[in-house]
């Protein structure tokens, strides 16, 4: 295997990404997509959220990376040469000789991820090549969803609590996917069923994607290896740069006006400073929650969850465009090897604009407002997912003390320097640097 051999210096720092990156930054600097961008800012800027301080603070950035997630899919979207993309990854990073500035969807991309995708026909058949590596990750999972690079396939449910988008054809997961004993594995997709075969998913008429999720609850896993292969079809013309071009100035209204309402309708819309229940992944993986937070400086909203003895459970926050701020400088997210536990086993978060002084700060990067989403995943079959988490309480930082009480671990801020200063080398680990 090519990309699949290289356990080097991280499965993520492939010729591949690099090429779909510099490639992406080309499209992202031509004149159509700078138009279409233009043009999307124009109309955001009708969305009331546009007419808040934190709205209008973070339009451009999220529209910068709209546009680069969307090009970095363009990229890859030959089906008969397929190639997988890291196109999510909110955190600006240089590697390579050059500086990426991040790219997402929004959606409150969890950092505790890593998110990768390849695109296919349904008229071909593809194997999936990888490698699970020493220091695995946490869960890992292959799903097949119906989408094309440029537009996601299905209407918003509105009102429907959700926080998958309901296009999944079918998932494998880390108890599904056999692998031999140096953790190399191969999985299949085409148009039978299983019929007893491992690692195997079925595919339908038209246009797929294979969302590969690693997710480390350890910020020194390692990613799998992966890599796509079609094994049948005819090879069709590639295109060229000015084509990808046009595809991504043609795309981008669409793509980016499906996450915009999305947010409107997220988690069944709670009201903020409030939580959504708490309700299954599609396939089964996994729970979440979440809601929207508003607070001034001087305020925070405390959550008291459950860890359901799951294999993994994360809390994180967004801006209000659903965008996560830069994890490395900010204590953003927590996943259960990050978090203090309270002294009754219970974890508690604290959002707040400033250092509450709390171990499990939840830091908004001094946004006012925005989105926060818990985590649990591989729990166990009995757990009640209702139990796992309270409804937040919003309290004056004044007042904190009197609402959590001596059960919450303190830090100071010798503690928290060094909480950060771990976090920034942890994800440099990541993308092996």
């Amino acid at each position: 295997m090519s990309t699949a051999d290289k356990a080097a210096v991280s499965p993520l720092a492939t010729d591949i990404q690099r090429d779909a990156e510099l490639l992406a930054l080309r499209i992202v600097a031509s004149e159509p997509v700078r138009q279409a961008k233009a043009q999307i800012k124009r109309e955001l800027l009708d969305d009331p959220l546009a007419a808040t301080a934190d709205g209008a603070k973070w339009l451009d950035r999220a529209i910068d990376y709209w546009t680069l997630s969307l090009a970095l899919r363009e990229a890859v979207g030959d089906t008969s040469r397929p190639e997988f993309v890291w196109p999510i990854d909110d955190t600006p990073r240089s590697w390579f000789g050059y500086d990426f500035p991040g790219s997402s969807v929004g959606g409150v991309a969890n950092p505790d991820n890593v998110y990768r995708n390849a695109f296919l026909d349904g008229s071909r058949r593809y194997e999936l090549r990888g490698r699970v590596h020493a220091n695995a990750p946490t869960t890992y999972s292959v799903e097949l969803t119906r989408q094309t690079p440029g537009q996601l396939m299905l209407t918003p449910a509105e009102g429907k609590l959700e926080a998958d988008l309901g296009d999944q054809l079918g998932i494998l997961t880390q108890r599904d996917i056999q692998t031999d004993s140096d953790g190399y594995f191969c999985i299949t997709f085409d148009r039978e069923p299983a019929n007893g075969r491992i690692n195997h998913l079925q595919t339908v008429e038209g246009p797929m994607a294979i969302n590969h999720r690693d997710t480390l609850a350890d910020w020194q896993q390692m990613p799998n290896s992966i890599e796509l292969h079609a094994l049948d079809g005819a090879i069709e013309p590639l295109a060229t740069e000015q084509d990808l071009i046009q595809r991504t100035a043609d795309h981008l209204h669409s793509y980016v006006l499906f996450w915009t309402p999305f947010r409107r309708h997220f988690l069944g819309a709670p009201p903020p400073n409030s939580v959504s229940a708490n309700f299954p992944r599609d396939g089964g993986w996994g729970y979440a929650a979440g809601g929207r937070y508003a607070l001034a400086a001087d305020e925070a909203l405390v959550i008291v969850t459950h860890s359901g003895n799951a294999a993994y459970t994360g809390f994180q926050i967004s801006d209000a465009w659903m965008m996560v701020p830069d994890m490395r400088a900010h204590q953003g997210s927590l996943n259960g090897n990050q978090v203090v536990p309270d002294s009754d086993g219970s974890i508690t978060y604290v959002i707040a604009r400033r250092d509450p002084g709390v171990a499990n700060w939840i830091d908004t990067a001094d946004h006012a407002e925005g989105w926060f989403m818990l985590r649990w995943q591989e729990l166990a079959k009995n757990v009640d997912a209702s139990k796992l988490l309270s409804q937040p309480i919003l309290v004056k930082l004044a007042d904190l003390d009197g609402v959590v009480g001596d059960n919450v671990a303190r830090i100071g801020a010798e503690e928290r320097r060094s909480q950060l200063a771990k976090r920034r080398a942890d994800y440099q680990h990541r993308i092996g640097k």
